[in-house]
């Protein structure tokens, strides 16, 4: 264990590192379990969060990324350079989409990972574990190995249709079309019981209703209806988001449990911003962010608000493997 010296040094080191990073934090200290809070000015475009790391995607188009900090979840370094315009992450890895359309992917790369297709695209999504698919106005192409090519990846008339955002889970995908409708996916095994075969969701899309947004992970997948309210499927206590009106954005953490799960909601229907708050996490505890923020991300031990400034703030506990500090709330 570090001695008061020692954690002195470290908190220097770590506040020339901030400096020369361009991000703003108050350090504090504090024992296990205690809440870590801190800000980031940017201003950011967009983050993704997974696991235990968090990358953003400066409005100038730069990339930047914090946590992971051991074998199993390694740094998402080094990070690509250019201007980019849309940013995914799995739990290990984590892809950009340049201006040209172009993805780079990096952090730690096994197999076919982080080989995604050559062209231009518009839009990207990760499995946690194996590879993606990315698209364009007309047509979607995955990458990936094993289970998640064979029975997970969206694929034939699945994607007949332009396709605005995908999300997946342990072993199913769910499509969000341009048109606003969804389609729960899992090739083979028919039957088999799963978020994927749900009747909720099977049910938006045998009818062809239109949605706001989707958002899953694990055994959990929610679609926010046009009315602003979440509907949700989830096989795991705790996985299922805390109850709110005018939902804006739904998260999940990228166990199979799927835990926190996180809903951002605003103050009424008019609402563009709002406060997150989450299901208590694998370490048990609740985090919340109180905003004004227009999107968030999901971690196993820390969440993170967009606010429209572009200012991205986060809070975790003493296991949250990114840059600890307290921000200052206005």
């Amino acid at each position: 264990m570090m001695n008061a010296r020692a954690r002195a040094r470290a908190k220097m080191g770590l506040a020339l590192l901030l400096a020369g990073l361009g991000l703003s934090c108050q350090l504090s200290s504090g024992g296990s379990g205690k809440r870590r809070e801190q800000s980031y000015e940017g201003p950011f475009a967009k983050l993704a969060v997974n696991s235990k790391h968090t990358c953003l995607l400066g409005r100038d188009g730069a990339i930047q990324c914090f946590g992971g900090d051991d074998s199993r979840e390694p740094a998402m370094t080094p990070t690509p350079t250019g201007k980019f315009v849309d940013l995914a992450s799995g739990r290990r890895y984590a892809c950009a989409l340049a201006e040209d359309g172009s993805i780079s992917c990096f952090g730690s790369c096994a197999g076919e990972n982080c080989q995604p297709p050559s062209g231009s695209f518009t839009g990207l999504a990760l499995h946690d574990e194996s590879g993606g698919c990315a698209w364009d106005e007309k047509h979607t192409q995955c990458w990936g190995w094993g289970d998640f090519l064979d029975f997970i990846a969206p694929s034939g008339e699945a994607l007949a249709k332009p396709v605005q955002k995908i999300v997946f889970g342990a072993d199913w995908s769910l499509i969000h079309y341009a048109d606003g409708t969804i389609l729960p996916f899992r090739r083979g095994r028919v039957g088999m019981e799963g978020v994927w075969s749900d009747p909720l969701l099977r049910g938006f899309a045998e009818r062809g209703e239109v949605v706001r947004d989707i958002a899953g992970a694990g055994a959990a997948a929610c679609v926010i209806d046009g009315d602003g309210r979440a509907q949700c499927v989830a096989y795991y206590e705790n996985a299922t988001p805390p109850a709110a009106e005018h939902v804006l954005a739904i998260g999940f953490s990228s166990p199979v449990g799927a835990k926190p799960a996180c809903v951002l909601a605003g103050a009424d229907a008019e609402a563009r911003a709002g406060k997150i708050s989450c299901t208590e996490n694998m370490l048990g505890s609740r985090l919340t962010l109180r905003g004004p923020h227009v999107a968030l991300g999901v971690g196993d031990d820390h969440i993170c608000g967009l606010t429209e400034a572009g200012q991205v703030d986060c809070v975790g506990n003493d296991r949250f493997a990114a840059i600890t500090g307290r921000r200052r709330w206005p």
